[in-house]
């Protein structure tokens, strides 16, 4: 194949392919660009000496082009059902990863929470904070109402929710308290 010169790199070039027979006919294809536009000619010289034309006869091979045709909406199709195809297995992948995530979010939803009752009031709430519980309140277990100053001083008697349920993140644990001796 010989490739005609062009200035666009990036383009398709067209390409001429010639084929000489034993008794000096020449016949080949002309593409302009791969797999577009062949045209199929062939030439002969009509006498013999060096200065006579050569007569080149051009004519479109229409099986070819409609091959060609075909054979591309072929391709085009197949691209198409592949890309379908891609398009479900990606569709049908996210599904499974959300509902993979959601069933680890639902798992890792659920606290379970630790028994703190007979330790002191800080133990407790490090405790629960450890576990990630951080929406705690606090009582005084004896019906006084006194504020727990300094929680070291004071012993859990009760928890609500108890120990072992299994909560949310979100969940407010209430820590029943009364001072270490009374």
């Amino acid at each position: 194949m010989l490739p005609f010169a062009s200035n666009a790199a990036s383009k398709p070039q067209p390409t001429l392919q010639l084929e000489a027979d034993a008794s000096g006919n020449w016949s080949g294809q002309f593409e302009l660009s791969p797999g577009v536009s062949v045209i199929n000619f062939s030439a002969g010289r009509l006498g013999q000496s060096p200065a006579t034309p050569l007569v080149v006869t051009f004519r479109r091979d229409s099986s070819s082009s409609e091959r060609s045709a075909a054979e591309q909406a072929a391709k085009k199709k197949a691209a198409s059902k592949l890309a379908a195809a891609n398009k479900a297995r990606a569709a049908e992948q996210r599904r499974k990863a959300d509902q993979a995530a959601a069933a680890a979010q639902q798992r890792s939803a659920c606290i379970t929470v630790p028994n703190v009752v007979g330790t002191n009031h800080q133990g407790a709430q490090d405790t629960m904070q450890a576990a990630g519980l951080y929406s705690l309140a606090e009582e005084d277990a004896t019906g006084q109402g006194r504020m727990l100053l300094l929680d070291r001083n004071w012993v859990v008697v009760s928890q609500n929710p108890t120990g072992g349920k299994c909560v949310s993140a979100d969940t407010t644990i209430t820590l029943s308290s009364k001072k270490i001796g009374e």
